[in-house]
């Protein structure tokens, strides 16, 4: 339920170590984590999600601060509705802080033959390749919010995005970049720290010492 002190805020610059995260996986691989899931669609077609643009975020799919609060599923034989906290704790995601997109894995290096002058092969070499993964571009008639899916070699699936957790009340290296910024004899930044993520509440002292 809405709580008045549970209210999206802007966090502050942090260097956690979950800050940005990606996870890839085939099309076969979600379709086996949906069908345990209950979700009986075939194979996946499309992910219907709204982008991770910027802020403030207005879009139904998501909550204020951008999180996935729920997404559509487009499969063989037919489609679902999936939270995003059920999809991040199918696919073990760091948080519901995430886009999608379709990419198309490129080989990370390629073989060669090298030949003398008559044509022969003397030797094989391995040449490191410098491209990265490339997005598939969506089909001119697409809504922004679909990401359809192919089944063509080397074609995945890839979840990126930001933060750790379930992004409800204190950010915890929020709390401790703060504390860290703070003088080191201020005795009331605990103070600071929790009117900044739980605004509007007064801190009352509750029992004598």
């Amino acid at each position: 339920s809405p709580k008045p002190y549970l209210q999206a805020v802007a966090d502050v610059v942090t260097k956690a170590p979950q800050e940005k995260w990606e996870r890839t996986f085939s099309p076969e691989v979600l379709d086996r984590y949906l069908t345990q899931a209950g979700l009986n669609i075939g194979k996946l077609q499309a992910i219907r999600l709204s982008p991770l643009a910027g802020q403030p975020v207005r879009a139904a799919d998501r909550s204020t601060s951008g999180r996935v609060t729920t997404l559509r599923l487009v499969g063989s034989n037919g489609e679902a509705s999936l939270e995003g906290s059920r999809l991040r704790q199918l696919l073990q995601l760091p948080s519901t802080l995430f886009d999608v997109a379709v990419v198309s894995e490129v080989p990370k290096e390629i073989a060669a033959t090298i030949t003398d002058s008559y044509g022969n092969p003397v030797a094989e070499k391995k040449i490191p390749v410098q491209v990265g993964d490339q997005s598939i571009a969506p089909l001119w008639s697409d809504a922004k919010e679909v990401r359809r899916i192919s089944r063509g070699t080397g074609v995945m699936i890839r979840f990126f995005g930001r933060g750790f957790g379930h992004g409800v009340g204190m950010s915890q290296w929020g709390a401790k970049t703060i504390a860290e910024q703070a003088k080191p004899d201020d005795p009331a930044i605990f103070r600071t720290i929790l009117q900044k993520y739980y605004p509007g509440v007064a801190l009352m002292k509750a029992y004598e010492d």
